[in-house]
């Protein structure tokens, strides 16, 4: 590096210190109650009143800095320490999260974990004992199972999560399935992911993963929230006929019901007419008959159960500045649009997913990556819209991104 720009570096720094006085930080982290704080995050109300309760700062040393902190607001508090990058803050007044140590989490967490570099060469079951020991994974089956949908579908399962983070507990710190979970909702914030919830928080939610030679389909059961990053999804898929995927959906869905159905019946059955030598007769006579499960391919399914009958509209998103989108630009893409989805699979090049009302969301790319085309309801087509204006295109200013229909 050449004295010249050492000299430039130097200046910079000076001029940094003295807009951004060290001791003035400390003073605007006191008096917001930052200091105290183990958590990584606080909300907004609850800053708010330690602010309210704070007294104003008495005369020292530094009587122009104590004097200039007296006169600002809480919000000019939160101003100053968003410019200096000190906090990040998420949402609306009054429902905001503050970040309270941006460096510590994507440096020391995040770059330990989930972007861990070379994670397909740590996900090793014979060479990292974690995997062993941790008491996660038993048995290599099952841990080559959760690699493989971390490395070809992006998806980090709960047991996986547990363990990425298992490295973070030490004498200081003691991580909670609680700390796990906030952390997870934070990526999700920062769009590095979203969270697939278990189908306990989320009734009648199926969980589905598809492979080329397995299919599971997890209805009615305790699933566990999984986290998905985009980046790491690796596996593609040609067009896929959505009318017939979601038919075939559905008529498993139902086949599940009819068969937890009917062992219900049979045990209800079985508990009302007991089959014993003095009753035989009686339970011949009064016994109910429960009719045989028909096929999965015989379940009949209406249109309506399938996609809502709306119109369909193909949106396309482009770049007129330059023909290709930014770096990650898809991926932000899929985050900033989970929450319309009720239920989603996804590709590397194509994600088709249902609104709880069962409105589609189909969304492709293509290998030019110059432009993007959803396939939705034409009523979903308002609501896509502003979230892409209010939460995508607002972090590419200088992009000149459209929507055309």
């Amino acid at each position: 590096m050449s004295s010249k720009i050492i000299e430039q570096l130097e200046i910079i720094a000076q001029h940094w210190n003295i807009i951004h006085h060290k001791q003035k930080r400390q003073y605007v982290k006191q008096r917001l109650g930052f200091i105290q704080q183990d958590t990584l995050t606080i909300d907004y109300e609850t800053c708010l009143k330690h602010f309210k309760k704070q007294t104003e700062f008495l005369p020292e040393d530094d009587d122009e800095i104590i004097e200039e902190l007296n006169q600002m607001s809480f919000d000019n508090y939160l101003d100053y320490l968003k410019l200096i990058g000190d906090i990040l803050c998420f949402g609306q007044k009054p429902h905001i999260t503050i970040l309270l140590k941006p460096y510590y989490f994507l440096n020391k967490i995040l770059s330990t974990t989930i972007f861990r570099p070379h994670i397909d060469q740590w996900l090793n079951y014979d060479d990292n004992m974690i995997f062993r020991f941790s008491g996660y994974y038993p048995s290599q089956k099952l841990f080559d199972i959760d690699r493989e949908r971390l490395l070809t579908r992006g998806e980090f399962t709960w047991n996986m999560l547990n363990v990425l983070f298992y490295e973070q507990n030490n004498n200081n710190i003691c991580l909670t399935k609680q700390n796990i979970l906030d952390y997870c909702r934070l990526m999700e914030r920062l769009h590095l992911g979203y969270i697939n919830q278990s189908n306990l928080n989320r009734k009648n939610k199926l969980f589905l993963l598809l492979r080329k030679y397995l299919f599971y389909i997890l209805d009615h059961e305790f699933t566990t929230m999984y986290f998905v990053c985009p980046w790491f999804i690796k596996e593609k898929c040609s067009n896929i006929d959505y009318i017939d995927y979601f038919k075939k959906l559905e008529q498993k869905r139902q086949y599940e019901n009819l068969r937890c159905e009917r062992t219900r019946r049979i045990k209800q059955q079985q508990l009302w007419f007991p089959m014993d030598n003095e009753q035989e007769n009686m339970s011949q006579t009064n016994t109910i008959l429960i009719p045989d499960l028909p096929s999965i391919d015989e379940i009949e399914i209406s249109d309506s159960q399938i996609i809502n009958q709306d119109l369909i509209k193909i949106i396309k998103i482009r770049n007129n500045k330059t023909n290709y989108f930014p770096n990650g630009f898809y991926e932000r893409l899929l985050i900033c649009l989970h929450t319309l989805f009720n239920e989603r699979l996804d590709y590397y090049n194509l994600t088709i997913g249902r609104t709880i009302d069962k409105n589609l969301i189909k969304i492709e790319r293509y290998d030019e990556d110059n432009q993007i085309n959803l396939t939705i309801n034409k009523n979903l087509f308002e609501c896509i819209k502003n979230l892409l204006i209010s939460n995508l295109f607002s972090f590419y200013p200088n992009i000149n991104l459209q929507i055309e229909t």
